[in-house]
């Protein structure tokens, strides 16, 4: 979910702030202007659960924003 989520980012030097267009809509009138814009780049994310028994998993997402693609791989 959080890959997919609309993206806001300070915009440097202004004290604004840059948001895609789902975002931008709840951001007006916060933390100073807010300049929409059609996207903020693209993403990865590869999070895994160890412990020190055998239980060991990652998971991997591609933003769906691109083409990208993640694959899980069991050993």
């Amino acid at each position: 979910d959080a890959v997919a989520a609309p993206r806001a980012w300070p915009a440097p030097g202004t004290g604004g702030i840059l948001a895609e267009p789902e975002a931008a809509a709840t951001l007006s009138g916060t933390a100073g202007p807010v300049r929409q814009v059609e996207a903020l780049g693209r993403t990865a994310l590869i999070h895994c659960d160890w412990d020190r028994g055998e239980n060991r998993s990652c998971r991997g997402v591609a933003d769906p924003r691109g083409a990208g693609l993640a694959v899980a791989i069991e050993r």
